[in-house]
C-alpha cells in the first residue's frame, strides 16, 4: 500500500471549494467561530467532553462527523452524536472491540440505524485486537467536515470518554483541535476510511506506518501507526535525535501515562549529559526504565508520579521540546493517542500529531504540563525510589 497522495490532494481541493462555494463574499472573509486550540480536563473536570460536544452540537445538516474511540462511554458524547445525526448530519463512530458492550455505544448505534441514513453507523474492529493493530484500536479522535463556522477541523487526544476513570474525566487528559488544515484532514479521511476498510473484512496491515509514512502538512506533520518491530525504528527516539544541547540547551517536558520504551529512556539520558534539561510526569514506569533513567542520579532530569491510591493520575500522551530541534528556536508538541510503551509503537491502531512553532499552542501546552506537575505527589529522585511509580494498584492497562 502506497501513501494516498491523490486521494489527499482531491480531498483538500474539494473542501476548498465546499467552503467557498455560493458564499457571498463577506461571509467568505469573515474568521470562522471555531480557531486552532487545545483543551485540557482537570481531575473530575468535564471539559474535553464540553468541547467536543459543542462541535457536534455545531455540525450542520449533511455534513459528515467521522469519529474513531478506543472507548466511547459517555453519555453527553453518544448522545450528541445521535442527536446530530437526527437532524440530518451523517456520523460515522469505529471503536475498538471492547467497546462495543457499553449500554451508551449500544443506544447511539441503535439510534444511528434507526435514522435510516446509510451514511450514518457505528462499526468496531475485531474483539480482541485492533483493526490493524494485533492489540488495540486506540485512537481517541473527531473529523468535523464543517462545524462551528470551520471546514476541515482534526480533533484528537488522549481522553477515551470512559465516564469518571483517568482515563476519562477522573484524569489529567489533553485534546488539540486544528481548523482549516485540508491536507491534515484528508490524512485523517483516508486514515479513517482505511480502518473502516478492515473494520468490515478487508486484510489488516500490521505495518500501516511504513505503507503510510508521516506527511507534513502546514505546520503539522502527522504519523499513523502500528508499526512492525524493526531495528531503529522507535519514532520518538528518532524525534530526540533531532534534538541539540550544544548550542542551544534544550527543554524537553515529556508528560504521559506510560513511559516504557528503553530507547526513549537511554536518549533522555544521552540528551540530559549533553546539557539538556527533561522534566517528566507519568503514571506507568516498568522498574527498569525508571532505573535506567535515575541511575548516577543524572543532572537536568526530572521525574514525577502519583502515589498510590491517587486516582487522579496523568493520563495525556504530550511531548513538548524547546530549544533546538530541527534548528535552534523551535518551540514543538507532539501529541495524539500513543503511549510510550511498545504495544503502543507496534501493536495499536495510534495517532499522532506534531505542531510546529506554534507559540499559542505550545505555550498552553506547557502550562498545563506545569499544572500536571504541581499536582503530582511522588518525586522521583534516585533509583531505590523507583518502587514508588509501580503502586499496588496500578490502573488497569485498557484504560491507558
Amino acid at each position: 500500500m502506497k501513501p494516498h497522495g491523490k486521494r489527499i490532494g482531491a480531498l483538500a481541493a474539494a473542501l476548498l471549494m465546499t467552503g467557498a462555494a455560493g458564499v457571498p463574499a463577506a461571509a467568505a472573509s469573515a474568521p470562522p467561530q471555531l480557531t486552532t486550540r487545545a483543551d485540557f480536563n482537570t481531575p473530575g473536570g468535564g471539559q474535553i467532553v464540553e468541547h467536543l460536544r459543542k462541535l457536534i452540537d455545531g455540525a450542520p445538516a449533511n455534513s459528515t462527523i467521522r469519529t474513531a474511540q478506543f472507548l466511547l462511554r459517555d453519555e453527553p458524547i453518544t448522545d450528541a452524536l445521535a442527536e446530530a445525526a437526527e437532524r440530518g448530519v451523517h456520523v460515522q463512530v469505529l471503536v475498538n472491540g471492547r467497546a462495543t458492550g457499553h449500554p451508551n455505544y449500544q443506544d447511539l448505534k441503535n439510534r444511528l440505524k434507526k435514522t435510516g441514513d446509510k451514511k450514518s453507523w457505528a462499526k468496531s474492529c475485531a474483539d480482541g485486537r485492533g483493526c490493524n493493530g494485533g492489540n488495540a484500536m486506540h485512537n481517541k479522535f473527531f473529523l468535523f467536515e464543517r462545524t462551528l463556522g470551520a471546514a476541515a477541523v482534526v480533533a484528537t487526544g488522549s481522553a477515551n470518554f470512559s465516564e469518571n476513570t483517568t482515563g476519562g474525566k477522573g484524569g489529567w487528559n489533553s485534546y488539540y483541535t486544528d481548523v482549516g488544515n485540508a491536507g491534515l484532514f484528508a490524512r485523517y479521511n483516508d486514515y479513517f476510511t482505511d480502518l473502516r476498510k478492515v473494520a468490515e473484512g478487508a486484510t489488516a496491515n500490521p505495518d500501516y506506518y511504513e505503507a503510510n509514512p508521516p506527511v507534513v502538512t502546514g505546520n503539522t506533520k502527522s504519523y499513523f501507526y502500528p508499526r512492525l518491530k524493526d531495528e531503529g525504528n522507535d519514532t520518538v527516539e528518532n524525534s530526540l535525535k533531532e534534538v541539540g544541547c550544544l548550542s542551544e540547551k534544550s527543554k524537553i517536558r515529556i508528560g504521559v501515562w506510560s513511559l516504557t520504551r528503553m530507547k526513549i529512556i537511554e536518549r533522555l539520558r544521552f540528551l540530559a549529559a549533553l546539557g539538556c534539561t527533561v522534566d517528566i510526569v507519568a503514571l506507568r514506569m516498568t522498574a527498569g526504565a525508571c532505573e535506567t533513567l535515575m541511575k548516577g542520579q543524572p543532572d537536568r532530569v526530572r521525574l514525577r508520579g502519583f502515589k498510590a491510591g491517587n486516582e487522579h493520575g496523568i493520563h495525556e500522551k504530550n511531548m513538548m521540546i524547546e530549544g533546538d530541534y530541527l534548528k535552534p528556536g523551535t518551540k514543538v508538541v507532539f501529541t495524539g493517542s500513543q503511549n510510550f510503551n511498545n504495544p503502543s509503537l507496534h501493536e495499536n491502531d495510534e495517532n499522532v500529531i506534531r505542531i510546529l512553532d506554534n507559540d499559542g499552542i505550545y505555550r498552553s501546552f506547557v502550562k498545563n504540563f506545569e499544572q500536571v506537575a504541581d499536582a503530582a505527589d511522588e518525586e522521583i529522585e534516585s533509583p531505590a525510589d523507583c518502587v514508588k511509580m509501580l503502586p499496588p494498584n496500578e490502573p488497569d492497562p485498557a484504560e491507558g
